[in-house]
């Protein structure tokens, strides 16, 4: 077990070095951004890695590495991306969680009951969602909540107040309810797609016949696909969330790490652009490892030698 641990931890380190590396190579390449008068950058063009500058290519490799290894930054850096962080977290972290378990048990529902009015119309509302872009669905609630209820006019964003704060908190709810909308539904899709492949399996068959309520049937249904829905939400959902996060932040004007992302690439701001792209990039790398480990867990027919 330690040994395959240990083995799936070099993976990840090696997988964010080679990211490291890459972006490395793409900025290099490219011709470094151009700092007008009065533009006074976080991170100025000097920083910026390029093959004509006197500095071997190696030493300014090497430097990239290991400042991005140590998190060494100036503490302005540090403390917008922290802020943003933290602004993100307040809504994304109780969204994502009731999204997970919500679309989880929507969609085996859906499977589970397939045939039935209410399964058809959880499976219908769900493909609905998916196919409604979340923009859309963000302008929408802008609509709605500025301009025809109007019972957010008096509202503003205040960054010097908690997230949560009775000022702020009304602000916060709508991306919440956006991300909340859009993972649901998403989740719902695959967990339906995945569960109703077990629906008339023969254990299936065989707990109806012996009288199992259909919650231990739905029950048993999600023991055998969970692995199936763990590859998904890692792979296809963490994807998603990142891209309804920027579009709920930049709509709604909220100061979080998707709206920050958009200010650092207008303003190139190089160490904010980087820091806030290896943010999704590492978190999808952890999930790539936490999956292999939970794969190891879910199914005791899984090898360590075999992953």
């Amino acid at each position: 077990m330690w040994r395959y641990l240990t083995r799936r931890l070099l993976w990840t380190a090696f997988a964010a070095y080679l990211i490291l590396s890459v972006t490395f190579l793409a900025f290099a390449a490219a011709p470094p951004p151009v700092t007008t008068e009065g533009e006074s950058p976080i991170s100025t063009p000097a920083r910026w890695p390029s093959t004509q500058d006197e500095t071997s290519l190696l030493t300014q490799y090497t430097d990239w590495i290991v400042q991005y290894a140590t998190l060494d930054f100036e503490k302005e850096t540090i403390d917008r991306i922290a802020g943003a962080l933290k602004v993100t977290l307040a809504y994304l972290a109780p969204a994502l969680l009731a999204a997970v378990v919500g679309g989880v048990v929507l969609g085996v529902y859906a499977a589970v009951n397939r045939g039935t009015l209410p399964g058809r119309f959880a499976t219908l509302a769900t493909y609905v969602v998916v196919g409604i872009p979340s923009y859309w669905i963000a302008e929408w609630s802008v609509i709605l909540a500025y301009e025809r209820l109007g019972v957010m006019r008096k509202f503003a964003y205040d960054p010097s107040l908690d997230p949560w704060s009775g000022k702020n908190l009304p602000i916060t709810l709508l991306p919440l309810a956006v991300v909340l909308v859009s993972m649901l539904a998403v989740q719902a899709r695959y967990a339906r797609s995945e569960s109703a492949e077990h629906v008339h399996a023969e254990f299936v068959k065989t707990l109806r016949a012996n009288g199992a309520r259909p919650l231990d049937v739905a029950r048993h249904v999600v023991r055998n696909a969970a692995m199936p829905l763990l590859s998904l939400f890692f792979i296809r959902t963490i994807t998603m969330l990142f891209i309804t996060v920027a579009v709920a932040e930049v709509v709604f004007g909220l100061p979080g790490i998707g709206w920050l992302a958009l200010w650092a690439v207008r303003n190139r701001e190089i160490d904010i652009v980087i820091l806030t792209t290896m943010i999704p990039v590492g978190l999808a790398l952890f999930g790539n490892l936490l999956q292999d480990v939970a794969y190891v867990k879910l199914d005791p027919r899984v090898e360590f030698g075999d992953r």
